[in-house]
């Protein structure tokens, strides 16, 4: 299953944040599984954060965020971080498997259960 980027806001609607293009979820179907934000200000204005955020590693393994110069060099980053950690699991893919075994579990999921 491909990783799609999602607008932060469409995803968490009831979060009240405006709508954003700079501001977006890493999608793993259901699934959010990381993050990409344009910075707005400071020195590293109009640069691009990333994170990995719904897959666990343990403190000290491996780097799971970083700023790049563009959305683009974001993405590729993130991507190549993704197969580090997949190696790092002893996976081929990230799987709905995958994700149960090394996720945060319900805590990744893109919405709240209805009760």
């Amino acid at each position: 299953m491909p990783l799609k980027l999602r607008r932060a806001d469409l995803q968490y609607p009831n979060v009240g944040w405006p709508p954003d293009e700079g501001h977006l979820v890493v999608m793993h179907g259901e699934n959010v599984v990381g993050s990409l934000s344009r910075v707005n200000g400071g020195p590293a204005n109009n640069q691009w954060m990333w994170s990995i955020t719904g897959l666990y590693v343990p403190p000290g393994v491996m780097n799971m965020h970083g700023v790049e110069d563009g959305k683009e060099a974001a993405k590729a980053a993130f991507g190549s971080t993704l197969r580090t950690w997949l190696v790092h699991v002893g996976a081929d893919d990230l799987t709905d498997e995958v994700l149960a075994q090394h996720g945060f579990g319900r805590n990744c999921r893109s919405r709240p259960k209805k009760t």
